[in-house]
């Protein structure tokens, strides 16, 4: 996954720049929503079942990082 590292420091940059900013922080999940159905519709090569089986798994990694990330956003915030 290494070759993606500069695709996580144009998320962390795209973040950055939104802080406060709600409304760009939903359009910057809106579109990386986008771009990872696109990316497991094109790795289950069509098959529902299978995108199913993907879109769950990144569901619950998504929920994951979201929970390891709740003091940063707290502490963003000042609230920690």
């Amino acid at each position: 996954m290494s070759t993606l590292l500069d695709l996580d420091s144009l998320i962390a940059n795209k973040v950055f720049e939104a802080q406060g900013d709600l409304a760009r922080l939903q359009d910057l999940c809106a579109a990386l929503t986008a771009g990872a159905g696109l990316a497991i519709a094109i790795a289950a090569e069509g098959d529902g079942e299978v995108a199913n089986v993907l879109c769950e798994a990144v569901a619950a990694q998504v929920f994951e990082c979201a929970a390891t990330h709740a003091g940063l956003a707290l502490t963003a915030r000042g609230l920690a």
